[in-house]
């Protein structure tokens, strides 16, 4: 059964948890972004075997209107654009506020009116990768993907873009309705956050 688009987005809501897959060279791990704010602007980033390592994370409004970077989490840290993290002080020893970067899995509303345009894109996720240059993504398909949403799997279309270096295979899918990210994948999966499910 096909998943409305606006119906995607109405499921980003205070106390939801979305779930996904972080890989990295070192580790791959489950992450839980349980929201603290309906618009996914504030988040508690927690990997269940390290709990205590939790982390707030909260996006600023340019982030979520104007951001071009995507979040990494490995081991509980985030992993953002250098100089984009602000850290929440003594007071939020494990808070950060981000000006620029996203939720790993919601694009900026400037990057989905250019993903339903079907307009090559530039991103920003594991930086240091590209040396602070952004990653330049072309559309190259539509690919139908299955993902665990309350109520059961449900098949959602999504917009596969795809890095202009074919030998890295860096990989971006996106529901182009509602911006939700399902994939963005770099060095042929070696640095990659999947969306598992949201409950």
């Amino acid at each position: 059964m096909g998943a409305s688009p606006g119906g995607l987005r109405t499921l980003l809501k205070s106390g939801v948890t979305v779930h996904m897959c972080s890989a990295h060279p070192d580790c791959v791990e489950d992450i839980q972004f349980r929201l603290r704010a309906g618009d996914a602007s504030e988040m508690d980033c927690v990997t269940p075997r390290l709990e205590v390592d939790a982390f707030r994370a909260v996006f600023a409004p340019e982030a979520l209107k104007h951001g071009d970077a995507l979040l990494a989490v490995t081991q509980t840290n985030p992993q953002a654009p250098s100089g984009d993290e602000e850290y929440g002080g003594p007071d939020r020893p494990r808070g950060y506020t981000f000006r620029r970067t996203m939720p790993p899995f919601l694009l900026s509303e400037a990057l989905v009116a250019r993903v339903r345009a079907r307009q090559p894109i530039s991103v920003r996720f594991y930086d240091f990768l590209d040396r602070g240059q952004a990653l330049s993504l072309s559309f190259a398909e539509t690919v139908s993907r299955t993902v665990d949403l309350p109520g059961g799997l449900r098949a959602v279309t999504a917009a596969r873009y795809q890095g202009d270096d074919p030998l890295e295979d860096d990989v971006l899918e996106v529901e182009p309705e509602s911006g939700l990210v399902l994939l963005i994948s770099r060095s042929e999966g070696d640095f990659e956050m999947r969306l598992v499910k949201i409950r």
